[in-house]
């Protein structure tokens, strides 16, 4: 998180208990900031949001150190389509899939889909915060017709076609575990929402 932007409000000496506007101003340009460098924050900033300084002093009377907080906390976690993550504290894992968490209830899912762990661990609190979604039950693997080439996640009853090559590649799914099935037998499956990554 580059520092530009919260340093030249520091030093414009902005009189907030004073001028309203002047701290409306302050908040929109931090909330700019954090927008345009959300790319730049890594998981030690996520790690250490609470030990951030003004000056090499923490002082929780700062009105710039509130507004850090405030609006820099919503861009912490850049969460990812198609991966899997784990909290520090709990062996759980989860999917990220279509702007929500899904727990992955079975070891036999990973093993169907990856053959092997390919999780992110990442702080409890940032994993907690997730909003999660409808868990994935066991019995999920991936396959593909026998007179077809699309290839599916199957899981929850429903069929999710994996739109290409590159997202099976992004999703880390196996090619090695893609079951090739009678057609008739993917085709009586229901069609969930598509897999894009």
């Amino acid at each position: 998180m580059t520092s530009g932007r919260v340093l030249d409000i520091d030093d414009a000496d902005l009189s907030f208990e004073n001028d309203i506007n002047e701290m409306e101003f302050a908040m929109n340009a931090m909330k700019e900031d954090a927008v345009e460098n959300i790319g730049d924050l890594t998981a030690d900033d996520v790690e250490n949001i609470n030990d951030i300084t003004v000056d090499g002093e923490k002082d929780s009377t700062n009105m710039t150190e509130v507004l850090r907080r405030r609006f820099f906390w919503p861009w912490i976690m850049r969460w990812k389509q198609c991966a899997v993550y784990k909290g520090t504290a709990s062996p759980a894992q989860y999917l990220y899939l279509h702007g929500q968490c899904r727990h992955i209830q079975s070891w036999g899912t990973i093993r169907n889909w990856y053959g092997r762990n390919v999780y992110r661990t990442i702080s409890q609190s940032v994993m907690n915060s997730c909003r999660k979604g409808a868990p994935i039950r066991p019995g999920a693997y991936l396959a593909r017709g026998d007179r077809s080439h699309p290839v599916y996640a199957i899981y929850n009853g429903r069929k999710h076609h994996i739109v290409s090559a590159r997202t099976m590649s992004r999703c880390r799914f196996n090619w090695g575990k893609v079951r090739v099935v009678r057609q008739r037998d993917v085709d009586r499956i229901r069609t969930g929402r598509s897999i894009s990554a």
